[in-house]
């Protein structure tokens, strides 16, 4: 029972300035390079493995940073949006 008090954090938090929400989108963006990376190279290294060549696999180029920028830029663009 919750006495009639909200119990929802979210609906207590101040509004994000800019900078918070562009924090927040490069973390984003951050996390998805990550993980989109992690996963080729994983793939290929199973594939390298399968096929029992595995001592002549090469990581992925890592692009993470490149690809970080892109992504929270089209995340950016996306919030800016107004529609």
């Amino acid at each position: 029972m919750n006495n009639g008090k909200e119990t929802h954090t979210h609906m207590n938090k101040t509004p994000m300035s800019g900078y918070e929400i562009r924090l927040e989108i490069l973390k984003l963006a951050k996390d998805h390079a990550d993980t989109a990376w992690y996963h080729k190279n994983e793939s290929s290294h199973q594939i390298a493995i399968s096929k029992g060549n595995e001592h002549l696999w090469v990581p992925e180029k890592d692009d993470r940073v490149e690809e970080t920028l892109k992504v929270a830029d089209l995340f950016y663009k996306f919030v800016e949006e107004k529609k």
